[in-house]
């Protein structure tokens, strides 16, 4: 009988152990995020909805998920409990990131003529556990392009062109992590706005056709337009990233069109390398 009075507090003991552990769902991600919480709503091989203790709620498609486990929550997890979601925020959503950023580069044509800009940006996500995102750009970039040919006659050709242009651009980032280094992909679109100075002077070969005087063209105007993008950029941690895009100019006309057979628009395939720092 003394036994098994001694018994009771031990199993008494035991029990409150037992059911004092706590246990958490946990969510491993494919991105390598990891989330602690309880599972409130799963909708089987489509989504699930988990709470954190902090009382945030997020949503998961299956196909984002690597696994679901249930773990012991340890002392240590306890008193980490609060900063679990400002960690998965910092390391894998974008909304964290909104801001503005700065960026400078260099672009070329097809021509390979050389021209370069700088420009501000602003980055949101809609999202917080969306891995795409868009920003809004104004760029400005500068060209001074000299040209020098002869024909098979002779005749020498110089062909100038001076061009301020001004884009306001806003592109889709896909696959895109501001604080983790890797890859993301670039589309979208906007308005180009453009100051062209244009110059043409032919010099006739002497030889052939005796004294003719050079033949001088020049006509200066503003012109503007769409612009289409395409790129791929990389992130490279502490706000800086990289960027090969090829913005591609339709311009809907030219100053002096006509002349010389010039088009009344142009159509310009270009390519830009720049550099980006966005603000924390």
């Amino acid at each position: 009988m003394k036994h098994l009075l001694l018994l009771i507090p031990v199993l008494l003991l035991t029990t409150v152990l037992v059911y004092s552990q706590q246990y958490d769902d946990v969510v491993y991600l494919k991105n390598g995020g990891e989330i602690h919480g309880t599972i409130i709503e799963q909708i089987p091989n489509e989504s699930i909805k988990i709470k954190t203790k902090d009382g945030n709620i997020f949503v998961y498609k299956m196909d984002e998920i690597e696994k679901m486990t249930k773990e012991e929550i340890k002392q240590e997890k306890i008193e980490r409990q609060a900063t679990t979601h400002e960690n998965h925020y910092t390391n894998n959503s974008t909304t964290n990131y909104s801001g503005f950023g700065i960026r400078g580069g260099l672009g070329t044509d097809i021509t390979f003529s050389l021209g370069f800009g700088a420009g501000a940006f602003f980055v949101a996500a809609p999202t917080p556990y969306s891995s795409s995102c868009w920003d809004l750009g104004l760029d400005i970039y500068y060209a001074n392009v000299s040209e020098e040919e002869t024909d098979s006659e002779g005749n020498k050709f110089v062909d100038k062109t001076e061009l301020v242009v001004f884009a306001l651009r806003s592109n889709g980032l896909f696959n895109y992590y501001p604080k983790r280094t890797g890859i993301y992909f670039i589309a979208g679109g906007g308005f180009v706005f453009s100051n062209v100075s244009l110059e043409e002077t032919i010099t006739y070969d002497y030889s052939r056709y005796g004294y003719l005087p050079p033949e001088h063209w020049s006509a200066e105007g503003f012109t503007a337009g769409n612009v289409l993008n395409l790129g791929i950029g990389a992130t490279l941690g502490s706000g800086a990233e990289a960027r090969f895009e090829t913005p591609f100019l339709i311009f809907y006309s030219v100053p002096g069109g006509g002349y010389y057979n010039r088009s009344a628009s142009s159509i310009v395939p270009t390519f830009t390398l720049s550099f980006l720092y966005r603000f924390p």
